[in-house]
């Protein structure tokens, strides 16, 4: 999750999601964080600091050297953590049956099912 944070108060608001290849970096969408923020404000990451089974989220991390890649809705940054386990890219492309992980959320809200006749979300 990332948020816009006060520096000395914590979350102030959600502002997406991110993802990172555990090699301090975070990839995140533009728009979540191309707002400019109020003095003493941040964004960042929050953080299971015991892992994937933690219930919640209990640690935050700020983003350092946040940029926009050339003129797409992306950006990286910095973060001060590490992720294990790393995710990695694909050598060659997926056969049937094998696992994969996708990040983010590519529709937008309240697309028509079409197969369904029903609002998706």
């Amino acid at each position: 999750m990332i948020a816009a944070l006060a520096r000395q108060t914590g979350v102030v608001a959600i502002a997406g999601t991110g993802f990172t290849f555990g090699e301090h970096t975070l990839v995140t969408c533009w728009h979540c964080v191309s707002s400019e923020l109020t003095e003493g404000k941040v964004y960042g990451i929050a953080y299971r600091s015991e892992g994937l089974y933690q219930q919640g989220y209990d640690s935050v991390s700020e983003l350092v050297d946040l940029e926009q890649v050339g003129e797409r809705d992306l950006a990286l940054a910095r973060i001060g953590i590490a992720v294990e386990p790393r995710l990695t890219l694909a050598e060659r492309p997926a056969a049937w049956g094998e696992d994969v992980v996708a990040c983010g959320y590519p529709l937008p809200r309240g697309v028509s099912d079409p197969f369904y006749r029903t609002m998706r979300f």
